[in-house]
């Protein structure tokens, strides 16, 4: 049943799972070379700072993600909106998919940090977990389009890029620790490998977050009043509960 569930997470437990490779093989290497001078900007990044082409490409693509899908993002377009030639953005980017797993990495570094501070800032196992789970909810709702990259089959290839697979174990690893921690206290079950816990824990935390999710898109379109959006409103106005429950069946 668990295998089930933990499928549908690629953050950590794909790490576990993925053939290993040689880093030095498949790894991409950042590009170095410097950016040719911008042309005259047509976006709302007019005369982007010389050498931060990278960046401003990855910033104006999240932006688009936010209002249009993956699928109608053109490199040609992003290097219109930020002011600069049709063929810089290659230097980066040989492929959109490459622009992609930028993208996810950067989201999976804000991620990691956010569930980070959220873990260290309560002292309590309990407490601890609740803050981690809210957190991760939160990020995932004030960041659904690089949140969608994570879990979308069809734009990344976790198990053919390293970065992706060490980005997203570290992530994992924030609540891989908050639950050895537990079971070193005696607050979580011991019975169970941890991996096996935190995956079971991390596949609720998902389906909480792409709920709420769902009830944020009905709520902008109206759909306030059926029964799924109560439904849906109540599970995002009572997330700390929830995140109870999960706790409750892995506790010791």
């Amino acid at each position: 049943m668990l295998t089930s569930n933990v499928s549908v997470v690629n953050i950590g437990v794909r790490h576990y799972n993925a053939p290993k490779k040689n880093p030095a093989m498949s790894a991409r290497k950042p590009d170095t070379r410097t950016d040719t001078k911008p042309t005259q900007a047509t976006g709302r990044h007019r005369g982007y700072h010389h050498g931060d082409l990278r960046q401003a490409l990855i910033d104006e693509a999240v932006n688009y993600l936010k209002e249009n899908s993956a699928d109608s993002l053109s490199l040609r377009a992003l290097a219109r909106a930020v002011g600069v030639s049709q063929t810089a953005p290659y230097r980066h980017f040989p492929a959109r998919s490459d622009l992609f797993v930028a993208i996810a990495l950067q989201g999976f570094e804000q991620l990691t940090g956010y569930l980070r501070s959220a873990r260290d800032a309560e002292s309590d196992t309990g407490a601890a977990f609740i803050a981690t789970g809210l957190a991760y909810v939160q990020w995932s709702v004030e960041h659904p389009e690089t949140y969608q990259l994570f879990f979308d089959s069809k734009l990344l290839d976790f198990s053919e890029d390293p970065q992706l697979i060490d980005a997203g174990a570290r992530t994992f690893e924030v609540m891989l620790a908050l639950i050895r921690r537990g079971q070193t206290e005696g607050f979580f079950r011991t019975d169970k490998p941890t991996e096996e816990l935190a995956g079971l824990i991390w596949a609720g935390v998902h389906g909480m977050s792409s709920l709420a999710q769902k009830h944020r898109m009905q709520t902008a379109k109206g759909h306030a009043a059926d029964s799924v959006a109560l439904a849906l409103a109540g599970l995002t106005d009572n997330r700390a509960d929830v995140l109870q429950l999960l706790m409750q069946s892995i506790r010791a």
